[in-house]
């Protein structure tokens, strides 16, 4: 069977995976392992953390926008995305987050096989959002 269809296959956040946080009071992002547990992103002070993979910056950043623009309290709002290892998108990508007051949690991974695994990556973000 082709290893693209094997519905027991699973993404590792251990390989190749860098996790970006920024809390809201910050103005860059600070580099670790999946692993790692950071207090200001684990146990962020939120009330609603929305994860999301993207492969998309415009979208994303107006997609992001609209939650804080819409939000009575930009600070209690977590973004937990999922990109693609792309040095150049994803540093793109945290350049033109840095100037939202809202907390981040960014994981940049290796592509894998594609949307097929995006759900499993909505898994570990969940793991590693604010409790």
């Amino acid at each position: 069977m082709n290893k693209n269809y094997n519905l027991d296959y699973k993404v590792s956040p251990t390989r190749e995976c860098t996790k970006y946080v920024k809390s809201c009071d910050e103005n860059s992002f600070s580099q670790h392992s999946y692993s790692d547990h950071i207090v200001r992103a684990n146990l962020c002070n939120t009330l609603i953390s929305i994860l999301f993979n993207t492969n998309n910056i415009e979208t994303s950043i107006y997609s992001i926008k609209k939650f804080i623009d819409n939000s009575s309290d930009p600070k209690k709002l977590q973004f937990c995305i999922k990109v693609d290892n792309d040095k150049n998108f994803t540093e793109e990508f945290l350049k033109k987050l840095e100037d939202f007051k809202s907390n981040f949690i960014i994981i940049s991974s290796p592509k894998g096989r594609g949307y097929i695994d995006l759900w499993q990556w909505i898994n570990h973000l969940f793991k590693i959002s604010s409790k």
